[in-house]
Order: structure tokens, then C-alpha cells, then sequence
């Protein structure tokens, strides 16, 4: 799959910095968290730049010029 490396550096969850303040931009409440590789295999989500958490309800999102801040999926745990 030629997502794979990206899939890998998101799910580890370790964003800062400059990232950090996007996603709180995005939902000020939200936490940015680590999701196990295998999970989000079996729940169909294979490309995204971030990952929320906020009141148990997992967002993926996709952020890129052509797609700014685009949900690609979300999970309620």
C-alpha cells in the first residue's frame, strides 16, 4: 500500500510543536492521540494526517492544499 509510511508516522500519535497548534485550532477541546495500526486497518482508514480525540469520538483528518482539515473518518469509542 503507498500510504503505508504516512499511516505508520500518524498512528504513532507523537505530533508537536506547530502540528499541535493546527489541531487545536481545528477543535480547541480535542486531544491528538496514538490509535494501534492494526484498529484503523479493520475500520477502513488508510490515509490521514491527524488523529482527535474528543468525548470518545476518534477524528481522522486529511489536511492538504487540495483537501484543508477533510474528515475522512470518524469512530465512537
Amino acid at each position: 500500500m503507498a500510504t503505508s509510511e504516512r499511516i505508520s508516522y500518524s498512528a504513532k500519535g507523537f505530533v508537536s510543536g506547530l502540528t499541535d497548534v493546527i489541531a487545536k485550532a481545528y477543535n480547541p477541546d480535542a486531544s491528538i492521540v496514538e490509535v494501534p495500526l492494526m484498529e484503523l486497518a479493520n475500520e477502513g482508514v488508510y490515509y490521514f494526517d491527524y488523529i482527535l480525540k474528543y468525548k470518545g469520538t476518534y477524528t481522522f483528518i486529511i489536511d492538504s492544499v487540495s483537501n484543508p482539515w477533510k474528515v475522512v473518518k470518524t469512530l465512537n469509542v
